[in-house]
């Protein structure tokens, strides 16, 4: 391995023991890899910061070790969601022993110097990566969109390791940090939508899942999107892909920066072989994504990834002054700078006067529901309503943001709605 002399330094612990250990695990994991030389990162996402309901007490060793040794982050680097909503958890039933241990961990990354976004979707809220910049993230939305609707470079890293990144500033030069490992690999064609409009938020996140399954691990680039798709569009494609199959990164042709065009991201020589994604393949997805027949809904869950502005603008014209049925509970998830807008925007105070609890700082993902009697939730994320069935046992089905907020008022969904 070709190290600098600033690596070889580091790894000598002339920069201290944190970065000593560091750097080892990063070194470790390039030569894993076969890479050949360390590339300095200029931003990092850390996913294991939460104490969540399994993996809490690791997560909580791992960052007190690298504190307790002297270590701090070297570059800026973004916190995704804790264990806790820190300033309403009582509101959501948490229990005290739990928001404590959330509260150590809080503490031990705030000491590393990482930044308190608290939040899924740093692109949205935090620093914010451009096109060709060399990062290190973990946590799945996040890498498939820094990578496909920003262009930055980052392989999909797993917990741990993007702390050690964080620490010694290096990455190893590998996978996606590579410019001949963005080419796609397959090519996805959306000719017929079917039932589904382009205008529709369900659309693209059926699409990802769809993507996902179909790329695996791969990279595909997708044709056949209106050039009009907004970032919480693919936000939405981004963290389907991701749950469905392992995709970090995909290029829409037209629309994502490194695709101005299909043959900008394919391969020279390599002969193109069109996959068609039909409506039928959106409607298996739905499918796949939906309960059968009509239920009573106790919970409806939105902000997985966490809610945008944009997104709680168009969840306060829905309500309309409506409110929440007395036997659902309504929540959104976002992260503390769009919740502040809002707030001060108004949407916030008729949302709670409509029965909506908006969270902050966390992810249902990571909480203990025991105190509260779930069975069936809707919601508008195919990511949600892929883990929650086998996570969080319940029934759930995907559906459109305006049928979420129908079933919230009348406590009821038919998950065939208008696409039979």
């Amino acid at each position: 391995m070709q190290l600098t002399e600033k690596e070889r330094r580091m790894e000598k612990g002339k920069f201290g023991e944190a970065k000593e250990k560091c750097i080892k695990i990063v070194i470790g994991l390039a030569d894993a890899y076969g890479a050949e030389e360390l590339v300095p990162i200029s931003a990092a996402h850390i996913d294991a910061n939460s104490y969540g309901r399994v993996s809490g007490d690791a997560k909580l060793d791992f960052a007190r070790k690298i504190v307790d040794m002297g270590g701090e982050v070297s570059v800026p680097t973004t916190l995704n969601p804790g264990g806790r909503d820190i300033e309403r958890w009582q509101e959501f039933k948490l229990p005290e022993d739990f928001a404590q241990n959330c509260e150590r961990i809080e503490k031990a990354f705030l000491e590393l110097g990482a930044i308190p976004t608290w939040t899924c979707a740093p692109y949205s809220y935090g620093t914010i990566p451009c096109k060709g910049e060399q990062v290190a993230y973990a946590e799945s939305n996040a890498i498939g969109f820094a990578n496909s609707v920003l262009g930055a470079r980052t392989p999909r890293y797993g917990d741990f390791f993007e702390i050690c990144a964080a620490v010694t500033g290096r990455a190893p030069k590998f996978d996606l940090h590579l410019e001949e490992n963005r080419k796609a690999d397959l090519w996805l064609d959306v000719q017929d939508p079917g039932p589904f409009s382009f205008a529709d938020d369900l659309f693209y996140a059926l699409l990802g899942y769809v993507a996902g399954a179909k790329s695996g691990g791969d990279v595909p680039v997708i044709t056949g999107v209106p050039q009009g798709a907004s970032r919480q569009n693919l936000k939405a494609l981004s963290a389907a892909a991701a749950s469905s199959g392992g995709v970090g990164l995909f290029h829409v042709a037209g629309v994502t920066p490194e695709a101005p065009s299909l043959d900008a991201v394919w391969p020279d020589g390599v002969q193109k072989q069109r996959i068609e994604v039909t409506g039928d393949d959106l409607m298996e997805a739905r499918d796949q994504l939906a309960f059968q027949g009509e239920k009573e809904v106790d919970l409806v869950l939105t902000g997985c990834p966490h809610f945008s502005l944009p997104e709680f603008e168009e969840l306060d014209r829905l309500l309309a002054g409506r409110e929440v049925a007395e036997a659902v509970e309504f929540w959104v998830q976002t992260n503390r700078g769009v919740y502040s807008w809002v707030e001060e925007m108004g949407i916030l105070e008729r949302l709670k006067r409509a029965g909506v609890r908006v969270s902050t700082d966390s992810c249902i993902f990571n909480w203990p529901l025991d105190n509260w009697d779930f069975a069936v939730a809707l919601t508008d994320s195919a990511k949600f309503a892929h883990y929650a069935p086998n996570d969080l046992e319940l029934d759930v089905s995907v559906a459109e943001l305006s049928d979420c907020v129908e079933a919230a008022v009348s406590g009821r969904y038919e998950a065939g709605g208008r696409y039979e």
